[in-house]
């Protein structure tokens, strides 16, 4: 998969129809190796907040989604399941 591709597969999940009640769009994304650590920085982000999960910031994940910015669409990136 190139990074052209997990754009578009990313892009499609923030533009799908919120369920009724929806507010937001919350979409986890695990980057398997790291492979597109570097890359990361070249999707487009329009439309959504770009949000990095390791082992060290569990609180502030949770202090972030849902009491600092609860409107914001957010992708989250998990680049190694090692780290948790």
């Amino acid at each position: 998969m190139n990074l052209d591709s997990v754009s578009q597969a990313i892009q499609k999940r923030f533009t799908q129809a919120l369920p009724e009640g929806g507010r937001r769009h919350l979409v986890f994304w695990y980057d398997e190796g790291g492979v597109f650590k570097e890359s990361i920085a070249e999707l487009d982000l329009s439309g959504f907040k770009a949000w990095y999960l390791d082992e060290n910031n569990y609180f502030q994940t949770k202090r972030q989604l849902e009491f600092i910015d609860p409107e914001s669409n957010y992708l989250g990136i998990i680049n190694d399941f090692d780290d948790f």
